[in-house]
C-alpha cells in the first residue's frame, strides 16, 4: 500500500502543477488518495516502502476500448529512472491488456512527462487542447 504522504512530500513539481491544471483542484491529496486505490492502478515503492511513482487508467468513457492513462511521479523516481522505465514497460504493456489505444493528457510545460510519453511509444498529436484553461498536449499509444 502507498503512504499517500510519502507520495505528496516528494512529488515532482511540474507533475503536481499538471494534476492540479488537468482537474481544477488545488488540493491533489483526496484525488490521488482514490486514484491509487483504483484496480487499474500501480504503486511503485522505493526499498524502504516509499511510494515514489503511481499510474493507472481507466475507460475514457462508458463502454469505451480507448484508455484513459494518468500519472505521477517523485523526485526521487525521476533520479531513478532507468530503474523505473523497467516498472514503466510492464505498466503500459498491462493497459494494453485492457485498451488497444491509450490516451493520455500531458500539462504542455511539463517537458519531462512529454519525453517519457514519447520515449515509451506515445504518439504527440497536433495542437493544444485546453482542460481548466490550460495547455495540454494529448499523447496516443495503440497496442502494437
Amino acid at each position: 500500500m502507498c503512504d499517500i504522504g510519502s507520495l505528496l512530500h516528494d512529488i515532482r513539481p511540474a507533475d503536481l502543477t499538471e494534476w492540479q491544471k488537468g482537474t481544477g483542484h488545488q488540493s491533489i491529496r483526496e484525488d490521488l488518495s482514490a486514484a491509487i486505490i483504483h484496480p487499474n492502478s500501480t504503486i511503485v515503492t522505493d526499498e524502504a516502502g516509499q511510494c515514489i511513482a503511481a499510474w493507472g487508467v481507466s475507460e475514457k468513457y462508458p463502454g469505451s476500448t480507448i484508455g484513459s492513462a494518468w500519472m505521477v511521479a517523485t523526485n526521487q523516481a525521476l533520479r531513478r529512472v532507468h530503474e523505473m522505465h523497467r516498472f514503466f514497460k510492464i505498466g503500459i504493456r498491462e493497459m494494453h491488456e485492457r485498451f488497444p489505444i491509450i490516451h493520455a493528457t500531458a500539462w504542455a510545460e511539463n517537458t519531462v512527462h512529454h519525453k517519457w510519453m514519447e520515449h515509451f511509444g506515445f504518439v504527440r498529436q497536433p495542437g493544444i487542447i485546453t482542460i481548466h484553461h490550460a495547455p495540454f498536449i494529448l499523447f496516443t499509444r495503440r497496442k502494437q
